[in-house]
């Protein structure tokens, strides 16, 4: 009985690995997805919008939180600079949600919100093993390791 419940309980790494690359392929995958859509789009239009919402230099904001989208959700897909990628993504959904969707939250919001609050995660757990960055940092550390040992 207790090994069944260690079997059941424990969080496996292996496991916990395929897990956030499967969030990653699937979060990043739409995120980019719903970037690419605007950043194909008429851009000029989107910047417009951020200005009705009275959020300052709507150009510039708005045209970061297009390759927000668009390249931070690339960049989560791969793993590769995922925490900057991912908080930059979970600021422009915050904004999203609370500025753009402030009256309505739970509704039009809704998808903004989960976006935000995954991609946040994403800044504290990391991308996991199967990623382009623990690819890189393991390489930079065996390369040091050997430059070390002669």
């Amino acid at each position: 009985m207790n090994r069944f419940l260690n079997i059941l309980l424990r969080i496996q790494p292996f496991a916990q690995d395929v897990a956030l690359l499967f969030l990653r392929l699937f979060i990043g995958g739409f995120m980019a997805r719903h970037g690419y859509g605007k950043v194909t789009g008429n851009t000029a239009k989107f910047a417009d919008y951020i200005a009705s919402l009275g959020i300052p230099f709507p150009y510039i904001l708005g045209y970061a939180a297009i390759y927000a989208e668009f390249l931070g959700g690339i960049f989560i897909v791969l793993g590769l600079l995922h925490r900057p990628a991912a908080l930059s993504v979970a600021i422009t959904m915050m904004v999203a949600t609370f500025v753009a969707h402030g009256k309505d939250i739970l509704g039009e919001g809704e998808f903004a919100l989960v976006y935000g609050v995954i991609t946040l995660a994403f800044v504290f757990l990391g991308a996991g093993r199967y990623s382009l960055d623990n690819f890189i940092v393991s390489r930079l550390l065996n390369s040091n390791n050997s430059k070390n040992s002669q």
